[in-house]
């Protein structure tokens, strides 16, 4: 789950672990984002073995890595000049030079959120959480969970829901993340300090 892929010209991402269901991608919406087909990385180069021996304590899975060379055989992809120079350039209408600027863009994980209480949800909360939330969430056990996965990140706007609804559903946050079933939760808890109640 989270992988990005190209499939034909257009970028997808899968929404559960799979070996290549379809069902399991949907589209993304913009473009650039570093993807399965930027992989170029060989688990046997030299350079990587050695990096792998400075690590210490028990393996952390890796999301990915970056080698940045600053010289290399393509010079439209090095920010330095043939003499180990910052490049620069003048751009018409300014007075002074300018550097390369290179972005590499990443999609923020998504997760499914989780929507969760202790002591389970009253049957008058379930109603209110149906009736104001039901085209996001279904409800899952005794919990609530997004229909699709939901990007994370650490400023959200307000959850999509109707203005007119009564019930005040809470971003997930990045950090609180666990896995089942082959998917990503962000688990948001609902007690005495983060009721579901009317918004204010």
């Amino acid at each position: 789950m989270g992988d990005l892929a190209l499939v034909g010209q257009v970028l997808h991402q899968a929404v559960a672990d799979n070996a290549g269901t379809a069902s399991s991608w949907e589209p993304v919406s913009g473009n650039g984002f570093v993807n399965q087909a930027d992989r170029s990385l060989g688990i046997d180069e030299k350079w990587y073995r050695d990096w792998l021996s400075t690590l210490r304590g028990p393996g952390v899975p890796l999301m990915g890595v970056i080698q940045i060379a600053l010289k290399n055989g393509n010079k439209d992809l090095s920010p330095l000049d043939d003499d180990g120079l910052l490049l620069t350039r003048y751009l018409p209408g300014q007075a002074r030079p300018v550097h390369p600027v290179f972005e590499l863009r990443f999609l923020s994980l998504a997760t499914y959120w989780r929507y969760r209480k202790m002591d389970g949800f009253s049957d008058e909360e379930i109603k209110a959480i149906e009736k104001d939330a039901g085209k996001l969430l279904d409800r899952v056990g005794t919990d609530f969970v997004t229909k699709t996965p939901k990007h994370l990140a650490r400023e959200l706007p307000p959850f999509p829901l109707d203005p007119a609804s009564s019930v005040r559903i809470p971003n997930a946050q990045p950090g609180f993340i666990k896995t089942g079933d082959g998917k990503l939760f962000s688990d948001v808890y609902f007690n005495s300090i983060n009721p579901v109640e009317p918004k204010k």
